[in-house]
């Protein structure tokens, strides 16, 4: 039998996962939308800024949580 691993993907509305096989890749969601904010992309830190974004190339070997980065947009007025 095969070994299976979740991906969680976190953001601000909610979470949501996909199950991945060992050494398959995980298939990048649509990127997230956040009123006010620019999705930055997915990082496995939890972090104000995206210094770690994860690879969507590489094989899975374990469980991973995926964290959605966020920068607010600057509104002129």
């Amino acid at each position: 039998m095969e070994r299976q691993f979740l991906i969680l993907y976190q953001i601000s509305s909610g979470n949501f996962y996909e199950e991945v096989y060992y050494q398959d890749t995980a298939t990048k969601p649509l990127d997230p939308i956040k009123s006010g904010y620019q999705f930055m992309g997915w990082s496995t830190l939890d972090e104000e800024e995206i210094t770690s974004e994860y690879d969507f190339t590489s094989e899975v070997e374990e469980n991973i949580d995926l964290y959605a980065v966020w920068t607010e947009l600057t509104t002129y007025t």
